[in-house]
């Protein structure tokens, strides 16, 4: 079919704005849902006898242009849609979109890429009455610009995000508090700090191997001796890492006074002149770094786990054990 069908089940409706646009996204908004183009926004009307729906126009000539980037938010007591359109940021109450921002360089002086904007995506807090919008600022192909909006206060501003801004996503931790989360190109999740700068608060990576039984099926019990690691230059910074062994859930080095923070400095106290965003490290030297076990350490299976708030990349382990012997009874 073309792109710019729309298919509810068991039938076919189409949508045409006057620009034969594409659709670009749908939300629902009270008992109706709103299709959109970049160019207009479709309401659709009470169901026939068949249960079919039909799309009429509500908006000519302004639409939003990404699914992602619109959130439901609620204002003087009603709710109302909020997204982005081609020249800024609009409220859509379901009737006429009205402009909040109507031009981006108001918060962005070199604006951003329209071509790309079909990827931008959004979350709101209602705890702090805030839409955080990922965008793509002027001659970059991906979000590296996150604009907050305070509806309350009716303020603006910007972060800059140049790890990429593929998701933004709103829940609540522990605690019952909420959180604004940021998805990033390559994978990682942060948190929003909720600060009036870009500086944030580390977030702890952590990986923990599979249970490894050295001496294989025989289940022949053994003694571990050392557990060696190469991992990848971190100049002055520092990772931990635990051992269980027998699929325990405590560590072997928490009830010890085995130190279990390595240093992995290759002899240089810098990662070298790699940038964020690059394929790898510019320095990505390698350096092998051993921690003893406690003399208690024994058992069929051992797992370990490399923990570190710092960038750490971890290439190879090897685990040196002792096989015992059968133990008798007293």
């Amino acid at each position: 079919g073309l792109y710019n069908d729309l298919w509810p089940l068991g039938f076919e409706f189409r949508i045409r704005d006057d620009e034969n646009n594409a659709i670009t996204g749908m939300a629902t908004l009270y008992d109706k849902l709103f299709v959109f183009t970049s160019s207009a926004i479709f309401a659709s009307g009470p169901a026939d006898q068949k249960g079919q729906f039909g799309f009429y126009r509500v908006s000519h000539g302004l639409g939003f242009t990404s699914h992602h980037a619109v959130q439901r938010v609620s204002t003087s007591g009603s709710s109302a849609l909020i997204g982005p359109a081609a020249d800024g940021v609009y409220l859509f109450n379901g009737s006429e979109p009205v402009a909040i921002l109507d031009d981006w360089k108001r918060v962005l002086p070199e604006g951003v890429n329209r071509s790309a904007m079909d990827d931008a995506c959004a979350t709101v807090s209602l705890t702090e009455n805030r839409y955080y919008l990922g965008v793509p600022a002027a001659g970059s192909d991906t979000n590296n610009r996150i604009i907050v909006f305070d509806w309350a206060r009716k303020d603006w501003w910007v972060y800059t995000a140049p790890f990429g801004v593929a998701s933004l996503a709103t829940d609540y931790d522990e605690n019952g508090n909420e959180r604004v989360l940021v998805g990033s190109y390559d994978g990682h999740v942060a948190q929003f700090t909720m600060s009036n700068t870009d500086d944030g608060s580390a977030i702890t990576g952590s990986a923990k191997s599979i249970a490894i039984a050295p001496l294989g099926l025989s289940g022949q019990e053994c003694s571990l001796v050392a557990i060696s690691l190469d991992m990848e230059n971190m100049g002055d910074k520092t990772v931990s890492v635990n051992t269980y062994t027998d699929r325990q859930k405590i560590s072997r080095e928490a009830s010890s006074t085995l130190t279990k923070t390595l240093k992995v400095d290759a002899s240089q106290s810098i990662w070298g002149t790699g940038t964020w965003g690059s394929a790898k490290w510019a320095d990505s030297r390698s350096k092998t770094v051993r921690m003893n076990m406690p003399t208690s350490a024994r058992g069929h299976t051992i797992q370990y786990e490399v923990t570190g708030t710092a960038p750490w990349r971890l290439n190879s382990a090897v685990v040196f054990i002792r096989p015992l012997g059968a133990r008798g009874r007293r």
